[in-house]
C-alpha cells in the first residue's frame, strides 16, 4: 500500500470520503474505501491525492473519473482527466 491518502468526492458538491491510496498510476487509482456509504461502478468522481511530506511519486494529485471495479473495501477509479 502507498503511504498516500485520498478524498473522493461525488460530483462538485457530493459527500466526501477518505480513502488510503493502495496502488496509482497516470490512468487510475485503486483505493481502499472504509467510509459508508460505499461507492458503486459508474459514479462519477473527483479525486484529490495527498502525499507525505518528501514522498514523490509519478501519480495524479487530483482527478475525475469513474468507478470502474469495487471488491469490498477496494475501489479501481479511471481517471477521465487528471493533474500530475
Amino acid at each position: 500500500m502507498l503511504k498516500a491518502s485520498a478524498v473522493v468526492r461525488k460530483g462538485e458538491k457530493g459527500e466526501s470520503l477518505r480513502a488510503e491510496v493502495v496502488d496509482a498510476s497516470g490512468g487510475g487509482i485503486l483505493l481502499m474505501v472504509r467510509s459508508v456509504p460505499s461507492l458503486v461502478l459508474g459514479d462519477e468522481l473527483i479525486c484529490d491525492v495527498s502525499l507525505p511530506a518528501g514522498l514523490e511519486l509519478a501519480i495524479p494529485r487530483h482527478g475525475m473519473g469513474t468507478v470502474v471495479r469495487v471488491d469490498g473495501e477496494r475501489t479501481a477509479i479511471q481517471f477521465n482527466a487528471a493533474v500530475f
